[in-house]
């Protein structure tokens, strides 16, 4: 649901202006570094490059699949590190 939301809030049409603002200026897109790392971003450059190659639909569950993973991390992290030490507090 998070992902439609965001869909529908306009996450294709920011990835494509950010997408053509930097062909624009005729940097090097590099996907390892800065923006084009954020879930919602790096998961649509193949179809924003290609879009006869890559259906959005392949996107979203891309960005879906990251979400998921993301939140699994957060929990953990939570779990492993923050709990541990609010209780060193308490």
């Amino acid at each position: 649901r998070r992902v439609d939301r965001m869909m529908e809030a306009g996450l294709l049409k920011e990835a494509q202006d950010l997408f053509m603002r930097w062909n624009e200026c005729g940097r090097d897109l590099i996907e390892s570094r800065g923006v084009w790392q954020s879930i919602g971003l790096k998961e649509f450059l193949p179809y924003l490059r290609d879009p006869n190659g890559e259906s959005l639909s392949g996107c979203r569950e891309r960005i879906v699949a990251a979400t998921i993973r993301y939140a699994k991390q957060q929990k953990k992290w939570l779990r492993k590190k923050l709990l541990p030490a609010l209780d060193y507090y308490v």
